[in-house]
């Protein structure tokens, strides 16, 4: 019974010490990342790890991390006239201290683009999991779209374009231009489609319609990450409620691979 006792006493000793995973920010600390945020929305992120929001053509993104690519990134998706917009937050322990390699190492993986390859989202269409992309890889150009290996890099640079093939289960074969941009606090990744993205054999998505951007930083000891899609669909294909709730899903999934590439 001794032993018992102290064996609890330890683990609740243990659980005191250690931060408890989604509140080591306080919200002071989140206001200053994301001045955006109302409080509610502030405390549902600590609380849940994740924060998701839908904006109209009228609105603009609310969450982008307050860091020095931000002005980059919110111009770019201001640039497009969009009619759907979602923006998902994650804030989650990184896994390994903050230094001059982390920034390094998460760069690579967003740029490990054959490993995109067999990811799983959650389909609308079908009401559960399904693969993602069959194939995903880098190619030389976009005129002639020969195979290369993951682009990786040994520093970083301040920006980078490279040229992607996927073979996405549900839009089908595409390319996209993917850009990606680094500062001492942060990383991004931005991917513009260059083919038409058709659903269930009709284009809904035309050339340079639809963006989706990528940050990640360390902050206080945590890694954020943020994920957007801005996107111009017809509003008479009907289709705009599925394409909204499929990018957002692919937000997750994307979060999901990152994560796992990183080791957390």
């Amino acid at each position: 019974m001794k032993k018992s006792r102290c064996s609890i006493f330890a683990a609740v000793l243990l659980a005191l010490l250690l931060p408890a995973a989604g509140f080591s920010l306080s919200l002071d600390d989140l206001r200053a990342l994301e001045p955006g945020l109302t409080d509610a929305q502030a405390q549902s992120l600590l609380s849940k790890g994740s924060l998701t929001r839908f904006f109209q053509p009228h609105q603009s993104a609310q969450m982008v991390p307050n860091c020095s690519l931000a002005p980059r990134i919110e111009s770019d998706m201001s640039s497009l006239d969009y009619s759907i917009g979602v923006e998902t937050l994650f804030v989650a322990h990184p896994g390994e201290e903050s230094g001059p390699d982390l920034l390094l190492q998460w760069y690579n993986s967003l740029r490990s683009i054959s490993t995109l390859k067999g990811v799983k989202y959650y389909s609308i269409l079908d009401g559960k999991m399904r693969v993602l992309f069959s194939d995903s890889y880098a190619v030389d150009n976009a005129t002639d779209r020969k195979r290369i290996p993951d682009p990786l890099v040994t520093s970083l640079p301040p920006e980078s374009t490279i040229t992607i093939m996927q073979d996405d289960t549900r839009f089908g074969t595409n390319y996209y231009s993917v850009r990606y941009l680094t500062a001492p606090d942060a990383i991004s990744m931005t991917m513009t489609n260059i083919t038409t993205l058709s659903l269930l054999f009709i284009p809904v998505i035309s050339p340079q319609d639809m963006q989706l951007h990528l940050i990640v930083l360390p902050y206080k000891g945590m890694r954020i990450f943020y994920g957007s899609v801005v996107v111009k669909v017809g509003t008479m294909l009907g289709l705009q409620g599925i394409v909204r709730d499929s990018f957002r899903n692919r937000i997750d999934a994307l979060y999901s691979w990152f994560k796992n590439l990183t080791g957390d």
